[in-house]
């Protein structure tokens, strides 16, 4: 986890900070009047390490490639509840799975636009599931 947030709190910013390490009953905080309670977050977030921006991309890749292929066997919404592997098996289904991939493409092109970043290649999901030609 810790170094998730180290990779993590350069591109977010303010927005990680530290953890909460207490628990308060949600009963009693309701009914404490709101000037009584006392925050438990840290006011100032902790300096983030400098990273590499190659290092950065290099392992948002890796999560996305991992998330991606896991996916390949999930219930996809977008294919009808059926997962990518499942819909290679007939013509409509190839259609929706090439369409799917096809916003997978567009929106890492969005994402990536104007980062100087490059976008993640999904081009080997094609080839995984035999949709070269249908490109």
């Amino acid at each position: 986890m810790d170094r998730a947030l180290a990779m993590l709190r350069p591109a977010l910013g303010a927005l990680v900070g530290t953890g909460l390490t207490s628990h308060e009953d949600v009963v009693h905080a309701l009914r404490q009047s709101a000037s009584s309670r006392v925050s438990t977050r840290t006011p100032t977030p902790e300096p983030a390490p400098a990273l590499d921006p190659a290092a950065m991309a290099e392992a948002f890749n890796r999560i996305k490639e991992a998330h991606y292929r896991h996916t390949l066997d999930e219930p996809v919404p977008m294919l009808g509840n059926r997962t990518p592997r499942e819909c290679t098996r007939s013509k409509q289904g190839r259609k929706k799975l090439a369409n799917w991939i096809k916003e997978i493409e567009n929106g890492e092109l969005r994402q990536a636009a104007g980062t100087g970043v490059p976008p993640y290649d999904v081009s080997w999901l094609w080839r995984e599931l035999g949709l070269d030609d249908e490109r």
